[in-house]
Parts: structure tokens; sequence; C-alpha cells
């Protein structure tokens, strides 16, 4: 079987109710996103986490700035290719 695969980013900031759970709102926004993927014909296949750094340019890096470092989590979906 061949797939073709879609990479969904999860945002770095979701909003919580007052009230609400931090687990549970961010367990309904990936809910919501792996059921509006499967309503397009697209399997939920796995979650992953990147770690990216941006290095500072020449200039910056002369005055000693340090790399600008992030995590990335990302969804991914498949579909069937015929």
């Amino acid at each position: 079987m061949r797939y073709e695969y879609k990479m969904v980013s999860v945002p770095k900031n979701i909003a919580v109710s007052s009230g609400k759970s931090l687990g549970t709102t961010l367990a309904e926004y990936v809910q919501n996103e792996v059921n509006k993927m499967a309503n397009e014909g697209w399997e939920f296949y796995r979650t992953d986490s990147y770690f990216v750094a941006e290095l500072p340019g020449c200039l910056a890096s002369l005055f000693g700035s340090s790399p600008n470092c992030e995590t990335f989590n990302l969804l991914t979906f498949r579909k069937e290719i015929n």
C-alpha cells in the first residue's frame, strides 16, 4: 500500500475557559482536529514533537546571541493512494 501524508501543527497556545482543566482542553482540541480530518478522509497516524533551533545571523553571533529554540508538535494523518 502507498500513502499520502499530511501534518498539522498543534498551536503553541490554546486558550482555556475558566473551570476547565488544561488536559481536557488539549484533548478536546486534538479530538476535534482528528475528527475534522477523518471527515475529509484522513486517518490519524501519529503525533511527534520536533525541536527546532534558529541560529542567529553573523552579526548577532558576534555579539553573543544564542539560538532561538522551540518545540513543535505535529499530528500526522495519512490517506491510502491508489
